[in-house]
């Protein structure tokens, strides 16, 4: 028995666009790293601004991080939110095969 739910293509963009998202800043967070690493080693800065850019890049990393995990959550809702959708879906669809429950 098959489920009645249709994804339209403008939701299946809209996940396409959350995961995305979550790989762009995947990468960004590597380029936050490589800049960590690259001023750690530095000689260039020294003293406070070297301190300033470290707790910078320190702050863009964890604020980077928590973006990729409400990202991810959000595609992770969406996702769960089409599984119940189908499973309420095909409980109706037995429900009324049996004659349990009426259009």
């Amino acid at each position: 028995m098959a489920a009645n739910i249709k994804i339209s293509v403008e939701m299946m963009q809209e996940f396409d666009k959350l995961l995305l998202m979550v790989s762009e800043l995947g990468d960004a967070m590597k380029q936050i790293e490589n800049s960590l690493n690259l001023l750690e080693e530095e000689v260039t800065y020294e003293g406070k601004a070297k301190e300033e850019m470290l707790v910078f890049y320190s702050r863009c990393y964890n604020h980077t991080q928590t973006l990729i995990n409400l990202y991810s959550k959000a595609y992770q809702f969406a996702i769960n939110a089409i599984i119940d959708m189908i499973e309420q879906d095909m409980i109706l669809a037995r429900a009324l095969q049996r004659g349990d429950a009426k259009w």
